[in-house]
């Protein structure tokens, strides 16, 4: 009988993967009510640790201005929002379901940061992004940027049946999403999982 499971190692955060897959990180943060001004108020600074993070950022949370090079990354958020702006002139504000496609190729500046739009309430973010390393031939390719924005993406929740009577509801989300089959869009050659 042949092995199935080749090797193990911890789970760690961010989540190392297997080439392509480089990287895959979940944030969770539930940030105070913002200042007025999409950051954070003086009082809750030594709040941070406390279930949530300011990362790089100073006033805004996030990841200020930074370089990528030869990858691409596929950014999920689920809540709250995220202000994207790079060196190829781009700038979206994200969130709420929305997808964003960055493909870095021969080189790219970018920021993220998680602006604190509400302040009367939590700003609660939470996203995933994956890095998908780019093939050798795509490693310089011209950088790019695409917005998928939610209400165009198909989701189905999918319902088990239950197990018995008295079984809590074990629904699941499943976001039916990928760049090759949302219709209308084109396909970049230089980007992995073109094929």
């Amino acid at each position: 009988m042949t092995q199935s499971v080749i090797s193990t190692k911890p789970l760690e955060s961010p989540w190392q993967g297997l080439d392509p897959f480089l990287f895959a990180v979940h944030h969770v943060d539930n940030h105070p009510a913002g200042d007025g001004r999409l950051g954070i108020k003086p009082e809750d600074r030594a709040k941070e640790g406390q279930g949530w993070r300011m990362y790089h950022g100073e006033h805004v949370p996030g990841f200020p201005a930074h370089p990528h090079r030869g990858f691409e990354t596929v950014s999920i958020v689920l809540k709250g929002y995220v202000d994207h702006a790079d060196s190829l002139g781009v700038a979206a504000r994200y969130g709420q379901g929305d997808v964003q496609w960055l493909t870095t190729g021969g080189g790219v500046e970018h920021g993220e940061m998680f602006p604190l739009i509400h302040t009367d309430k939590p700003n609660t973010m939470e996203m995933f992004q994956i890095w998908l390393n780019l093939p050798p031939e795509g490693k310089s390719a011209k950088p790019d940027f695409e917005m998928f924005w939610a209400e165009n993406i198909p989701v189905s929740i999918s319902r088990p049946p239950p197990r018995s009577p008295s079984s809590p509801d074990r629904s699941a989300m499943c976001v039916l999403w990928h760049r090759r089959r949302h219709r209308g869009l084109p396909i970049r050659r230089t980007s992995w999982p073109f094929g």
